[in-house]
């Protein structure tokens, strides 16, 4: 499920057995070099995707694991060690 903050803190209040992921960039210099790169958006929404990051990073220690998205491959490799990790967590 992929949910902002706000979102993420919902789900959390609403389901006890949630595990909650932060998906963040190495560098907000690297998030705004990326978000420049792909020439889809107005610099507006740029910058308030970047303040939006700025103030989602600030709260990301409420969450189990925090992940960062450096090269695709490893945030792919760790995100799905977290959730294998969790399931045999679970089963006892």
């Amino acid at each position: 499920l992929d949910i902002d903050v706000k979102g993420a803190k919902n789900v959390a209040k609403q389901f006890e057995d949630v595990v909650l992921i932060f998906l963040m960039p190495p560098s907000l210099e690297i998030l705004e070099q990326r978000l420049r790169n792909r020439q889809t958006e107005e610099e507006e929404v740029i910058q308030r995707r970047l303040e939006t990051a700025k103030e989602e990073l600030k709260e990301r220690d409420k969450f189990h694991y925090q992940v960062t998205n450096d090269v695709l491959t490893d945030a792919v490799k760790e995100i799905s060690e977290i959730i294998k990790k969790e399931r045999a967590r679970r089963r006892g």
